[in-house]
C-alpha cells in the first residue's frame, strides 16, 4: 500500500539509521581499510567537527554490513546510489542532535539507559541481560562502558526529541477516503496473447555472415564477467582450539572463578526502582515504609510499569556487576518482601524489594569438568584471535609469503578457483562453495592483484586474509565454442519480432474500431479473455504480480498495449474496458490501515523536518572539495 510508495520517495530516515549509526560503532569490528587520520574536515556542525576519518569509517561499516546481504554490491554501486552524502547527512544529523542536546541542556537520564542496555539483544541470553556479555561486547569492539554509555545517551536523546515532535499526526479524513477509494479501484481488461513460437516454423537458420553480425551486436550476452581465483585463511575459534592446551589448574580455577554457576548460590527475584536523584528516591523510600504499595509508588514517581520492575532471578555476584558491591550487598541483606533504603550507583539511586529467594544446588567439579573444558577451551581461543590477527597482519607487512604463514599458524590454505563475483563458472553455473567463501567474493572482487593482504571480518568472531591469485578481465566466449546457443538465440530473436510486428498491427485495427477480440481471431490467435481485478489485490500480490494484470493498472481506459511476456515468449494485449469502485467487505479494515500508514509517513515527514530544523538552528559548513577527494579516493579503493 502506501508503504512502498514511501519507500521509493523517502530519503533518509532519521530516528533507524541514526540507531544503525550506534550499532554499527558499537557492535561490529570491522577493519577499516582507509587512514586518512582525523586532520581532513568534511564538515563542521556548530562547535563540532566530522572528520575524514569519521566518515570513511562509518561509510565502510554500512558498506560491509549491506554487502554481507547483498556480496555483488562494490563502493561505485553504492556511492553512485548516493551513499556517501546519505552517510554524511546522518553523521551531521547525529553531531547537531548532540549539539542541540547541550544546547537546551537535555539528556537521558540513568533510568532510560538501564533499560535500553538491558532491553539489548546483544547483551542478552536466552531473552535476559547478561552483565558478563554485555561486557564482552564492548572490550571485543575496544569501547569503554562509559564511552558506550556516552553513545546511547545521545541516540536516546535524539529518540525523545524526534518522537516528541512527530507525536500522534492527524490524517486528514478526506485523504484517507480518496486513498481508500482508489484501493477498492476495479478494473475489467481484455487480454489476448500473440505467442513467439506460432513464427517458429517461418524462421530457417542463418548463414554464418548473417550469425556472426547477430554474435557481434549481442556481445555482452556472451562475455564472460571477470573471473578471480583466490587463496585464503580463515581465522575462528574452531581453527585455534585443537591447539589450546588446559591443565587440571586451570580448570580448577576457572571452575572457582565462576561459582555462580557450579556452585551453591542463592537467587533472588527482585524489583527495582531505579531514580536520578536521592531526594526522590528517599521521598519514595519513606511513602513504602508507611505501607503504600512498591509498584503504585514506582508509578508515581517514575511512570514505571510493573513489568518495568522486575530485574529476574539474579545471583548476588550478578547484581553487584549490573549497579554495585554496595547495592548487591543491600539487595541480599534485606528479608523477602522487604524494601532497601536507597543505596546509590553510577546509574542512579536504587530501591530493591526481594520477591522470591531460592538455593540452587552446586555441581562437583569433576560432573562439570568437560563442560568447563569446552568453555575455557573456546575462551582462550577467542582470546588468542585476536592477538592471532595482529600475528599475522605483522607477518603480511613484513612479506611473509601465504604458505609460511598458513603453515607457522597452523591454518589451512584454501584455494577458490576462478569465479564470477555472483560465484560462477565461465558457463553461468554456480561452483559449489563453502558460505564463507560466498561471503569473501565482494570483498575479493573489490581488492586490485597488487593490493596488499590484509585482514577482514567475516562475521563475529571469524576473520580471513585473502590474496589474489589471478584476475581474467571480462572475455567474450568464441562463436565457434558456443554456435549452437547463438543460433538458437537469433531465431528466438527473429521469432519475436515478429510477434512484435504482429502485436503491433492488431493494436492499428483495434484504433480503427475493432473489438480487441475481432482483430485477433483474424490472426487466427485464441481469443480475448476478460479479466476483473481490484486494485487493493493487485498491490497484495506485490512482485509476483503478472505483468498483463500490472499493466492493467497503468493503460488509459479504452486503449489497448502490448506488454512483453517474460522470457521473450511474446506479447501480451491489454485493453482497459471498464473502471469502476466496488467496495467489498474489507472497506472498514482498509480505511483503518490506511490512516496508520498514513499518520506513520506524517510522523516520518514531521521527523525529518524536525531534524532538518536542527541542523539549521545549530549551522552545518560541509567541504565540498574534501567530500570529492574521499569520494574519489573510495572509487579508487583506497584513501591516503
Amino acid at each position: 500500500m502506501l508503504a512502498s510508495i514511501r519507500k521509493a520517495l523517502s530519503s533518509w530516515v532519521v530516528v533507524g539509521l541514526l540507531a544503525l549509526l550506534v550499532a554499527a560503532f558499537v557492535l561490529t569490528s570491522v577493519q577499516d581499510p582507509f587512514s586518512l587520520g582525523g586532520g581532513a574536515r568534511l564538515a563542521k556542525v556548530g562547535d563540532k567537527t566530522i572528520s575524514a576519518q569519521d566518515f570513511t569509517q562509518q561509510f565502510e561499516r554500512i558498506f560491509r554490513l549491506e554487502q554481507r546481504e547483498r556480496p555483488e554490491l562494490t563502493r561505485a554501486d553504492v556511492i553512485q546510489a548516493g551513499a556517501d552524502r546519505q552517510v554524511l547527512s546522518l553523521l551531521i544529523t547525529a553531531s547537531a542532535f548532540e549539539a542541540f542536546a547541550e544546547k537546551v541542556n537535555v539528556a537521558a537520564g540513568p533510568r532510560n539507559l538501564t533499560n535500553a542496555i538491558r532491553s539489548n539483544p546483544a547483551f542478552q541470553i536466552a531473552g535476559q541481560f547478561d552483565q558478563p556479555t554485555y561486557e564482552g561486547v564492548l572490550q571485543q569492539n575496544n569501547i569503554t562502558r562509559q564511552e558506550y554509555q556516552r553513545l546511547l545517551a545521545a541516540e536516546l536523546t535524539r529518540d525523545h526529541f524526534v518522537k516528541t515532535a512527530s507525536f500522534a499526526p492527524v490524517a486528514p479524513e478526506k485523504l484517507v477516503d480518496t486513498y481508500v477509494r482508489l484501493l477498492q479501484e476495479a478494473r475489467t481488461a481484455s487480454i489476448a496473447v500473440v505467442p513467439a513460437q506460432k513464427f517458429a516454423a517461418s524462421i530457417g537458420t542463418p548463414d554464418d555472415k548473417t550469425l556472426e553480425a547477430f554474435y557481434k551486436e549481442n556481445i555482452a550476452a556472451y562475455t564472460v564477467p571477470e573471473m578471480r581465483s583466490f587463496r585464503y585463511l580463515l581465522l575462528n575459534p574452531e581453527a585455534i582450539e585443537p591447539s589450546i592446551k588446559l591443565t587440571e589448574a586451570d580448570l580448577k580455577q576457572y571452575y572457582d572463578a565462576h561459582a555462580d554457576l557450579y556452585a551453591g548460590a542463592e537467587k533472588r527475584a527482585i524489583q527495582q526502582l531505579l531514580l536520578a536523584d536521592e531526594a526522590t528516591a528517599r521521598a519514595a523510600y519513606n511513602r513504602i515504609q508507611k505501607g503504600e504499595d512498591f509498584a503504585k509508588v514506582a508509578a508515581d514517581v517514575g511512570g514505571f510499569e510493573e513489568s518495568d520492575l522486575s530485574l529476574g532471578e539474579l545471583t548476588r555476584e550478578q547484581l553487584a556487576k549490573d549497579t554495585s558491591e554496595a547495592a548487591a550487598s543491600a539487595a541480599f541483606g534485606m528479608p523477602q518482601g522487604t524494601v532497601t533504603s536507597p543505596v546509590e550507583s553510577e546509574l542512579g539511586w536504587h530501591l530493591f524489594r526481594t520477591t522470591g529467594i531460592t538455593r540452587v544446588e552446586g555441581r562437583p567439579f569433576e560432573a562439570v569438568k568437560d563442560e568447563i573444558t569446552r568453555n575455557l577451551r573456546r575462551e582462550r581461543a577467542i582470546d588468542r584471535l585476536y592477538e592471532l590477527s595482529r600475528e599475522i597482519e605483522d607477518a603480511l607487512a613484513n612479506g611473509d609469503d601465504f604458505a609460511v604463514i598458513s603453515k607457522t599458524y597452523n591454518l589451512p590454505l584454501v584455494t577458490v578457483p576462478s569465479v564470477t563475483r555472483f560465484g560462477q563458472d565461465k558457463n553461468g553455473q554456480p561452483v559449489a562453495l563453502a558460505p564463507q567463501v560466498k561471503a569473501m567474493l565482494g570483498q575479493v572482487f573489490d581488492m586490485r592483484q597488487d593490493e596488499d593482504p590484509m585482514i577482514h571480518e567475516l562475521e563475529k568472531d571469524v576473520y580471513y586474509v585473502a590474496q589474489i591469485e589471478s584476475i581474467t578481465p571480462p572475455t567474450p566466449r568464441p562463436l565457434a565454442e558456443i554456435k549452437d546457443q547463438v543460433t538458437a538465440n537469433w531465431r528466438a530473436d527473429q521469432m519475436l519480432k515478429k510477434a512484435k510486428a504482429e502485436a503491433e498491427a492488431i493494436i492499428a485495427a483495434v484504433k480503427k474500431g475493432q473489438s480487441l477480440d475481432e482483430a485477433v481471431r483474424k490472426q487466427g490467435l485464441e481469443p480475448a479473455r476478460p479479466l476483473t481485478v481490484r486494485r487493493i489485490d493487485a498491490m497484495q500480490r506485490g512482485d509476483q504480480l503478472p505483468p498483463p494484470v500490472r499493466a492493467m493498472f497503468s493503460v488509459r481506459l479504452g486503449e489497448v498495449e502490448a506488454v512483453p511476456a517474460p522470457g521473450g515468449q511474446g506479447f501480451f494485449l491489454v485493453k482497459v474496458e471498464n473502471i469502476e469502485t466496488r467496495p467489498g467487505a474489507d472497506a472498514i479494515m482498509l480505511k483503518v490501515a490506511t490512516q496508520q500508514e498514513i499518520q506513520g509517513s506524517a510522523e516520518m515527514e514531521l521527523a525529518s523536518a524536525f531534524a532538518q530544523a536542527i541542523r539549521s538552528e545549530v549551522g552545518v559548513k560541509i567541504n565540498e572539495a574534501a567530500l570529492r577527494q574521499v569520494r574519489s579516493q573510495l572509487l579508487s579503493g583506497s584513501a591516503e
